[in-house]
């Protein structure tokens, strides 16, 4: 298998893992892959490594994300169940970040960790605050949930309610009447109807 360094997609660690991988798999000796993706040999066992401890669905929700090595590192420290809740929220935020992976992870449930008895630490911060954090982060965590739930049905009243008014427009008589009785409705039901995207 050859290998080249412009194909390397190193804003994923998660391919760049699955390709380095394949290598391997196929007898390509690790020198070799370090020298075509222009790395070290130790960065190559480390990225061989990456996934180790990592849900499959978790990688998979995140295998085309612009995700830090370390942000994926700090998943290991949750069950499964929660990885997966993790790169959920992390791709409905579209954050990707070390800091945001770390503060889901710090904020985690005591019988979601792989390790409950071992306390909670974040330089900087006290256990008041990190307590603080995760009463937040869960709140944040039930808002941006409700607010996919509802999404959907959202947007659905929206095409409704933009159809239906763009119907009324079509009619000459309701024109004339908005526009003599209720000039500022008639400029919103106008605006609604001309909204682009829905």
């Amino acid at each position: 298998m050859k290998l080249k360094p412009s194909r390397v997609n190193r804003l994923n660690p998660i391919a760049e893992h699955k390709m380095i991988m394949k290598a391997v798999q196929q007898g390509v000796k690790r020198e070799r892959i370090a020298t075509a993706l222009n790395l070290k040999v130790a960065d190559v066992k480390s990225a061989m490594s990456l996934l180790d401890g990592i849900n499959e669905a978790a990688a998979d929700l995140l295998k085309d994300k612009a995700i830090s090595p370390q942000a994926i590192r700090r998943m290991r420290q949750v069950t499964g169940l929660r990885q997966i809740e993790i790169a959920e929220l992390m791709v409905s935020a579209n954050n990707f970040t070390k800091g945001y992976a770390e503060a889901m992870v710090l904020t985690t449930p005591k019988d979601q960790l792989l390790n409950p008895e071992e306390p909670k630490r974040k330089e900087g911060l006290t256990r008041e605050e990190i307590g603080k954090m995760e009463v937040e982060m869960e709140a944040l965590e039930r808002d941006l949930k409700s607010v996919e739930r509802n999404y959907g049905e959202n947007m659905l009243n929206l095409a409704l309610a933009k159809g239906y008014t763009r119907k009324l427009l079509d009619n000459a008589k309701v024109v004339r009447f908005l526009n003599g009785n209720y000039r500022d409705l008639l400029s919103e039901f106008e605006s609604l109807a001309a909204a682009v995207g829905m």
